[in-house]
């Protein structure tokens, strides 16, 4: 990274990011992540691109609007990033969720699994802050 940085002029502007959340993938999962969710303000003039692998689609969006569009099947938008996104979209302004974000505490957010009468649900601490701590899954298609 050093080199990268060096041979294209560039300086990293870490003082400028706001830590959001913090998620880590279940431990029953095949494929784990340790996931540090970041608050920048991005200029007025910057385009947003993609690198067309792990990112596909790049658009600016208020977080209102791509809840709807998830809403309505345009986006799909998985759990723990819907619930960052729903928390986003409690701030009116950048500066907002930048104060928000410093003001709130900050829960390492481990999911797991519950099996219930009803189906089997998705959960979360309580404590990490989000609207919701519990979320039904889709039953599995019968084969």
């Amino acid at each position: 990274l050093d080199q990268f940085l060096a041979s294209e002029q560039l300086v990293l502007a870490c003082d400028a990011l706001q830590v959001f959340a913090h998620w880590v993938t279940p431990e029953m999962m095949p494929k784990r992540f340790d996931t540090l969710f970041y608050l920048a303000a991005a200029p007025l003039d910057h385009i947003a691109v993609h690198d067309g692998g792990e990112s596909v689609d790049s658009v600016w969006i208020r977080p209102q609007d791509a809840l709807k569009r998830a809403k309505s099947g345009d986006y799909t938008i998985i759990f723990p990033t819907r619930l960052n996104v729903e928390l986003l979209a409690q701030s009116r302004t950048v500066k907002d969720a930048f104060t928000k974000a410093e003001n709130r505490s900050l829960v390492t957010v481990i999911p797991w699994t519950e099996k219930r009468q009803d189906g089997t649900y998705l959960c979360i601490q309580e404590a990490a802050g989000y609207a919701i701590s519990e979320e039904k899954m889709p039953a599995s298609p019968q084969k």
